[in-house]
């Protein structure tokens, strides 16, 4: 797993520069670098990988393709499996292809809402959203396409805050819940919105099951969701919750110029946090778990914000616990879970 390590070291030092000059050759070498650590890895590589490296190779996906038939099943990420496919025979080819999407997004995004590309990416890295693609392919090129609506719930548009979820939503249909929740981030953070998430966890807590249910009908992959858990993700839970905690305490601190757009990350991080929460407490599959992920993301906007804050001199430590902490989930997360380790290149590639 040394092999992430480096890459954090190598995105660090560009990042870096790129905090210090604004040059954009720095997030060119950025993209690539993250981009083909992801693409040229191992089928091996990635829990989830086998089950793309098999669609990749089913080459009768357009035949008889029914478009209006197909709305339910994501057919955004179908197109992008399809232009792999006409790309090359490899599966690297789809594999590079999600990746330089997914990160190209998210570098945009970090540009555009971020005060440093070193502590986003920072996060981004060591909390494993960068290797989400990894495993959820079409999760991830719905979670990068989503950030870009974030300025949208900060401008109060729910025009074309839909018109993005819609588009992610081609990508993998659960990001449809970020519809709903868009009338709660656009709320001030206090104890009314408090109540309003309490009262929707546990509406969305006593719908879930039957809404699963549903599910299934449609497409048969959500049937074992509804399985129970057991005492799966407690610890994560309970980690989540934490930060959630310090979020919270931290936001006294934030200038008022930046708390509009903080209130907002904050609010999509407590949704990230209650989903983890609802898991837990209504017994249902660990996989449901991954909607947080279209929330959590808001982190890599958080961190920077509270870092660069009017936090007293004395909580410095924070700033230490920030950085060992996040290295030692990273350290956990890589070497550990999700399949990533240890990391193998592509080797086909280098059989003639």
């Amino acid at each position: 797993m040394l092999i992430y390590f480096v890459l954090l070291a190598i995105v660090a030092i560009f990042a870096k520069g790129y905090d210090r000059s604004k040059s954009g050759i720095y997030l060119i070498f950025i993209f690539l670098f993250m981009t083909l650590l992801a693409g040229l890895r191992d089928v091996n590589v990635g829990t989830d990988s086998w089950s793309y490296y098999f669609q990749f190779g089913d080459r009768s996906l357009w035949t008889n393709f029914n478009f209006f038939e197909n709305l339910t099943k994501e057919v955004g990420f179908k197109a992008l499996l399809w232009l792999s496919q006409l790309l090359g025979s490899n599966y690297c080819v789809l594999f590079t292809l999600v990746a330089g999407v997914v990160y190209s997004l998210t570098l945009i995004g970090i540009k555009k809402y971020s005060e440093s590309m070193l502590i986003s990416l920072f996060v981004y890295i060591t909390l494993g959203q960068y290797a989400f693609c990894f495993n959820g392919e079409r999760q991830a090129l719905a979670i990068a396409i989503y950030i870009l609506a974030i300025q949208y719930i900060k401008s109060r548009d729910f025009k074309k805050y839909c018109l993005i979820v819609l588009i992610a939503a081609l990508f993998h249909k659960t990001i449809i819940v970020a519809i709903p929740l868009y009338f709660i981030f656009i709320k001030k953070v206090n104890i009314k919105t408090a109540a309003y998430i309490v009262i929707s966890s546990i509406t969305l807590t006593l719908l879930l099951p039957s809404l699963l249910e549903f599910a299934s009908k449609l497409e048969s992959r959500y049937a074992n969701y509804n399985e129970s858990t057991g005492d799966a993700g407690l610890l994560l839970m309970f980690a989540y919750n934490l930060i959630t905690l310090f979020f919270i305490y931290s936001r006294k601190y934030i200038e008022i110029d930046k708390l509009q757009f903080f209130d907002v990350c904050l609010l999509m991080f407590i949704a990230g946090s209650t989903i983890f929460t609802i898991v837990l407490t209504a017994g249902i599959y660990i996989e449901v778990s991954r909607f947080a992920s279209y929330f959590h993301i808001s982190a890599i906007f958080l961190w920077p914000m509270i870092l660069h804050s009017k936090m007293p001199k004395k909580f410095f430590f924070i700033s230490v616990a920030y950085f060992f902490g996040h290295l030692f989930f990273m350290y956990v997360y890589y070497n550990k879970m999700a399949g990533l380790s240890p990391y193998i290149f592509n080797r086909s590639l280098f059989l003639i």
